[in-house]
């Protein structure tokens, strides 16, 4: 970020059969333990966020679709520099609420969720009008879909240009073969050495035996 913070933020769309908290934890103190710190005070480090989105719920505990985890015991905060951040989309219910008000997170939840739904496209066009951010994320993904688009007719002109070819090549080929099979026939018929043939035409003894 702007003032030094480290944020890593993942996406995880299936549920892993290892502990996404203790990988959250890993990979916040691998980031932690990673800034140099040489002839600063320990107060200069920066802040490390680790924000995980999930699609599916992740703690069963309650139905808050967000939870802010810090260091801390039941009544002391002890520190606040690493902070781990899970969104459980699923979870999140806007109900009857004004777009405009939802907080910053909520909207990109929103965003996250339903950017692929065609159901849900007059909400989705809401969310990105209230916000800057997320409007210029959405312009970039359809340019992203359209370059995908774009991608997919390019390899389907490709691969009909492809298969054409191939097949005025196999026909060529075809009645070549055809071509030397009657030659070599002719050859036959005259007595000609089948070695003589075979020079002349390219075919293998077998091929020319086999006539």
């Amino acid at each position: 970020m702007s003032d030094g913070d480290l944020i890593n933020i993942e996406i995880q769309t299936c549920k892993d059969n290892d502990s996404l908290t203790k990988r959250s934890v890993y990979y916040a103190c691998r980031m932690m333990s990673s800034i140099e710190l040489k002839g600063e005070k320990y107060d200069k480090l920066p802040k490390v966020y680790h924000v995980m989105f999930t699609n599916f719920r992740l703690f069963d505990e309650d139905n808050e679709y967000m939870h802010r985890l810090i260091i801390r015991d039941e009544n002391v905060k002890f520190e606040d520099g690493l902070q781990f951040i899970f969104i459980q989309i699923p979870l999140m219910r806007i109900g009857d609420r004004d777009i405009k008000n939802l907080p910053d997170i909520e909207k990109w939840v929103i965003f996250l969720r339903d950017s692929t739904d065609k159901s849900q496209r007059d909400l989705l066009n809401h969310v990105m009008n209230s916000d800057e951010g997320i409007k210029e994320a959405g312009e970039i993904l359809m340019e992203i879909s359209e370059d995908l688009r774009e991608w997919s007719r390019r390899e389907m002109r490709y691969k009909a240009e492809v298969d054409r070819e191939a097949s005025r090549v196999a026909a060529h080929d075809k009645g070549l073969a055809e071509g030397l099979e009657t030659a070599a026939r002719g050859m036959k018929a005259e007595n000609i050495p089948v070695e003589t043939i075979v020079k002349i035409t390219g075919l293998t003894a077998e091929q020319v035996a086999a006539l």
